[in-house]
């Protein structure tokens, strides 16, 4: 199994795919009723999905600038700075 940076592989890269996708359909984020504690749940789960997401684009982009971006590094200041 390929490693990539982050700490992940080609297992839970693929299963980050699949909770992406699963957020993308979250009742949640629709006018659908659900109780609150499912909700909350769902919520939750759409959450962790954009953590990890985040965190692995933070890691591809570090491991291939040579750059870390905590705190920084937004799409707008680095435009900014290579303008």
């Amino acid at each position: 199994m390929k490693n990539y940076p982050g700490g992940y592989d080609s297992l839970s890269l693929r299963e980050l795919l699949d909770s992406v996708v699963i957020s993308h359909v979250s009742k949640a984020i629709s006018p659908e009723k659900m109780s609150v504690a499912e909700r909350q749940r769902d919520l939750q789960f759409v959450k962790e999905s954009l953590v990890q997401c985040a965190h692995f684009i933070r890691s591809v982009i570090e491991d291939s600038e040579g750059e870390y971006l905590i705190g920084a590094g937004s799409a707008e200041s680095y435009k900014r700075d290579k303008a």
